[in-house]
């Protein structure tokens, strides 16, 4: 199983690395033009939060288009269900803790560059400034937790669309939001939720261990019983 888990590791690390490097390419290019403009015209540039968003942004699709891709191959090559699911798992854990810790380095760095050079018309404004005084939570762990639970999230609708299908996935999928039109199934979802709302009094982040091993073993329940001829199967 160790054998399986690494090799599926090894895999998930060479499909990852040419995409994440992509989409910090463009990120940084993008940020860098708008630093750019900011100095060379009078203008005043402001970005809050935006170091927090495009990651979140990129762990939901990439999370749907990731398992579509590599699981076929790995079953192809032998692993079996179990050690890829447990590698998706390790694999989910490393790659939120990479994207969150850029996105963290680089607000840094911009910030340390506008204050060391005193360029006031540039702001790159993280959310640890933006709720700094609404909160006495760690934002970044918040932020790392956000990104996980939205990857894993995105990891079981893809695998749900792959066993089932996409019309069939997708009235699977639809019942939940089907469901918020239900009054007390409403009040029920909205007061779970305020438990994972960093500005609520209810906040706290161990709540986020019951999505984060919920979505895992829910995912590993549809994985165990998923082949690579599901999506063929209902081309039809």
């Amino acid at each position: 199983m160790v054998t399986e888990i690494k090799n599926s590791l090894y895999y998930f690390s060479r499909y990852t690395v040419k995409t994440v490097l992509t989409f910090w390419g463009i990120y940084i290019g993008f940020i860098t033009l708008f630093f750019v403009l900011s100095v060379t015209t009078d203008g005043t540039i402001e970005f809050t939060g935006v170091n927090t968003l495009p990651v979140t942004i990129f762990m939901v699709i990439f999370g749907i288009m990731f398992f579509k891709d590599v699981f076929p191959y790995n079953i192809k090559l032998g692993i079996s269900r179990t050690p890829f699911s447990i590698a998706v798992l390790i694999f989910s854990v490393i790659l939120t803790t990479v994207m969150t810790g850029i996105a963290q380095l680089f607000l840094v760095f911009v910030n340390w560059i506008t204050e060391k050079f005193n360029i006031d018309n540039f702001a790159f404004v993280g959310l640890n400034t933006q709720f700094a005084n609404f909160t006495d939570h760690n934002t970044l762990i918040y932020e790392y937790l956000v990104n996980l639970t939205l990857f894993l999230l995105a990891l079981l609708i893809a695998v749900i669309l792959f066993r089932l299908g996409f019309k069939y996935g997708m009235i699977v999928l639809i019942i939940l939001p089907l469901s918020l039109f239900i009054r007390s199934v409403a009040s029920t979802f909205v007061d779970w939720l305020s438990y994972l709302a960093i500005l609520h009094n209810n906040y706290h982040p161990g709540f986020f261990l019951i999505p984060i091993i919920g979505t895992s073993l829910l995912f590993w329940f549809v994985v165990r019983n998923a082949s690579i001829v599901d999506q063929i199967s209902h081309k039809g």
